[in-house]
């Protein structure tokens, strides 16, 4: 009987889990799939009859997705020059949500955020930016 080698562990350095950059991507892949999940739901919310209760979630939901971007705007993840505009982009159109949750959704506010949806191209943007299959684009977190 030979003694059999250690096995060894696939090479791994120490920094890989914790490496910071791979942390913010990983981030800014959770908060820009969640934003698409948003934009998304806004979209397919436009019926006249949409309720004040629906789109005051949309506000609920707007502010966690916005206080997310807002901390990646400010975090290493925001230094990325493509990543940053993004994040601007999607800034600007979640305030706009946000602000309208409240209230009746007027036809004419809705042109506006649809406008600067379409003007940013920022859901094709978002879709680009986070690959699929790529760990934490499920939607989970």
């Amino acid at each position: 009987d030979s003694p059999t080698a250690p096995v060894v562990a696939s090479p791994e350095t120490p920094s890989d889990s914790s490496d910071p950059s791979r942390l913010y991507r990983m981030a800014a892949t959770q908060t820009l799939t969640q934003a698409e999940a948003l934009l998304t739901a806004f979209r397919a919310s436009g019926a006249p009859q949409q309720s004040r209760v629906e789109m005051r979630q949309l506000g609920d939901w707007g502010r966690q997705v916005l206080g997310s971007t807002r901390l990646l705007i400010d975090s290493p993840a925001g230094e990325d020059p493509q990543l940053r505009a993004l994040l601007n982009d999607l800034e600007l159109v979640l305030v706009q949500i946000i602000q309208l949750s409240g209230a009746e959704l007027d036809p004419t506010d809705r042109a506006l955020i649809e406008g600067a949806l379409e003007q940013s191209d920022l859901l094709p943007r978002i879709r680009t930016a986070v690959p699929a299959g790529v760990p934490g684009a499920d939607g989970a977190g």
